[in-house]
């Protein structure tokens, strides 16, 4: 019998005819069935098969050899080998991280911002941040922040993009023709000239069918009410530019109704209005100022210029007058938002010409319009006041 076994185990290819007789057994698999361990070959993971073969050594020992069952390239699924096993490595966000190459110079608004030389490592992100070293305000300069510096707007007239305030719109018909929000900037005769895109909005339809202005409106009426039109923004002490008799005072319309309302007539900062066919917008803006020029009027053209627009007061009085009766009006003194170069802007929560008598529905327009020389929001909406 025993003969029979090792004959058995010799035909099967297990162990050499001189081995103990028990050393394979009759099974070619023997006593392997204890594989190494899985381990980690650089990053690949090695598996191998849980039965080995069995062979004997030159004193007639059992030998078990284990194939490989499987390899794993751990850099394949974005992980390491470690322990085993792929496995996400632990991220320690600011290990090894070094904060000394601050970003380049800019500009907040019209303020020229540089950094320190070194930061400091956030460990909820491994960025590194950088406090402001040195700050400065370009406005009672004159000048315009441009790429961390202050600079001669006359200089780099299309830098900062000047292009933000966009004419009101026109009418194909019923149909509004609108300008896009930003325009193209070109230097022409050393002034920056902006050139905007227009697109067709939707028709108007059976509530508003009449286009003026770029708007649909119900009709087209004059402002006999009060409150029809309110005052929202005023721009009464802009930054002046270096070496430029600038005319930067202007003042901002709303028009709260569906109606295209008609000013011709109309008292206005204390100007008759004539025959033009000068319409505030229904549900939209009109801007009166002291200049057309944009070298001058600090870099927009107004809808409408009173050349002897002057705003420029401690304390004034701003009102709206069509038929003898006064639309709106807004009265300021000591206390109200002064700060020079920028408008004094109305909260659009108190968009009515009752809360616009009130100071703290004012506050001075924190974003940059036109050169940039000034803050304001010219035929736009007026941002919250904070």
């Amino acid at each position: 019998m025993k003969l029979l076994g090792l004959l058995l185990v010799l035909v099967l290819g297990g162990c050499a005819d001189h081995l103990a007789p028990d050393a394979c057994a009759v099974d070619p698999v023997g006593p392997c069935r204890t594989p190494p361990a899985t381990r980690c070959d650089g990053n690949v993971r090695v598996i191998y098969h849980a039965a080995g073969r069995c062979s004997e050594d030159a004193g007639g020992a059992a030998v078990c050899d284990y194939p490989i069952a499987s390899q794993v390239d751990c850099t394949a699924l974005g992980q390491v080998c470690m322990d085993a096993a792929c496995k996400t490595p632990e991220v320690i966000p600011c290990a090894g991280v070094t904060c000394f190459t601050p970003p380049q110079p800019d500009c907040d608004g019209n303020t020229s911002r540089v950094y320190a030389s070194s930061g400091s490592c956030d460990a909820s992100d491994g960025e590194c941040h950088y406090q402001v070293s040195a700050s400065l305000d370009c406005t009672p300069s004159s000048k315009v922040c441009v790429n961390g510096s202050c600079e001669d707007p006359s200089v780099t007239p299309c830098d900062p993009e000047p292009c933000d305030t966009p004419p009101q719109g026109s009418c194909n018909g019923n149909v509004p023709v609108v300008p896009a929000a930003s325009g193209e900037c070109a230097v022409i005769a050393s002034a920056a000239s902006c050139t905007y895109v227009t697109s067709n909005a939707s028709p108007c339809g059976d509530a508003t069918p009449e286009c003026r202005n770029g708007r649909c409106a119900s009709g087209v009426g004059t402002p006999l009410q009060p409150g029809v039109l309110v005052i929202s923004e005023i721009m009464k002490h802009p930054a002046i530019e270096s070496g430029v008799n600038a005319q930067a005072d202007w003042f901002e319309l709303h028009n709260p109704t569906t109606l295209s309302l008609e000013l011709d007539g109309c008292e206005v900062a204390g100007e008759t209005i004539p025959n033009v066919d000068l319409f505030v917008p229904a549900g939209g803006d009109l801007v009166i100022g002291a200049s057309h020029d944009p070298k001058v009027s600090g870099g927009f053209d107004p809808d409408y210029v009173i050349d002897t627009l002057s705003l420029d007061s401690a304390s004034g009085t701003l009102a709206i007058v069509c038929g003898g009766t006064t639309i709106d009006s807004v009265s300021w003194a000591s206390g109200w938002p002064m700060a020079a170069g920028r408008a004094m802007s109305l909260d659009p929560q108190a968009s009515d010409a009752t809360q616009n008598d009130l100071i703290a529905s004012w506050c001075d327009a924190p974003t940059p319009y036109g050169n940039h020389t000034n803050t304001g929001s010219p035929r736009r909406g007026n941002p919250a006041c904070e």
